[in-house]
């Protein structure tokens, strides 16, 4: 991974087993967790308070899904998300490309998170599209 600097990482999961892995995960890869939220509207809270560098969120969730979340995020502050379903759904893929998302399938192996985490860091650094 090319590892500028460790970034401010938002995290959102319904299922509190995930929500501990990305915490644990992403702590090992040396980056700082400043939310942890169970639902798109915990997650849309959190970044307005902490302005995270990153999110990663579920996509389907109660309350408020992942993409609407990211969404309301953006209103605010451009910051790139890594977008987590179980169901691969094409709409859904198409739909974020526009607001600098990667998208990934779970399980997300540890090295797909890393890619996509240096891919998003790339993309903040150049402002270029992340792919």
């Amino acid at each position: 991974m090319i590892n500028h600097r460790p970034l401010r990482i938002a995290v959102a999961d319904d299922d509190p087993r995930l929500r501990d892995f990305f915490q644990r995960a992403l702590t090992m890869l040396g980056h700082h967790v400043v939310v942890l939220a169970a639902d798109g509207e915990e997650l849309v809270a959190g970044c307005s308070e902490h302005q995270p560098d990153l999110i990663i969120t579920d996509v389907h969730m109660p309350r408020l899904n992942g993409v609407e979340a990211v969404q309301r995020v953006w209103r605010e502050h451009k910051t790139p998300a890594i977008l987590i379903t179980g169901l691969p759904d094409g709409d859904l893929i198409a739909g974020s490309r526009a607001q600098t998302c990667v998208y990934l399938v779970k399980p997300v192996p540890l090295v797909e998170l890393t890619r996509a985490i240096s891919q998003l860091a790339m993309y903040q650094l150049s402002g270029q599209p992340a792919g």
